[in-house]
């Protein structure tokens, strides 16, 4: 069964949001936090997270070093998109902008 995500309220009335552009020279898109909600250009953003740990079964984990991302990233972000996932925790940082790429790509 799929869960709808609780319905969030509108951003304070006269509430601001920061404006400008990034280094890149596009201009960002005003982000608010508003108590517990997050609003991107006065829309509501509601995420829907995984922490992903992609070791194979029966490593090590963790005390055999970083996840080998590349090799589980295809398949995985494959699955979390048909989850409507759209948000990833990891426990190492991602410095492989492949692996980063093929994320953004699937949502």
């Amino acid at each position: 069964r799929r869960m709808n995500p609780p319905p969030m309220p509108r951003p304070p009335a006269g509430a601001g949001a920061p404006t400008g552009a990034c280094s890149s020279g596009v201009r960002a898109s005003p982000v608010l936090v508003s108590g517990r909600n997050l609003f991107v250009d006065g829309q509501p953003v509601f995420l829907k997270a995984v922490a992903w740990n992609p070791y194979p079964v029966g490593s090590l984990g963790a005390d055999s070093g970083p996840p080998p991302f590349a090799d589980y990233v295809l398949q995985d972000a494959a699955l979390m998109q048909a989850a409507g996932i759209n948000a990833v925790r990891v426990y190492f940082a991602i410095s492989d902008t492949s692996v980063l790429d093929t994320l953004w790509a699937h949502g």
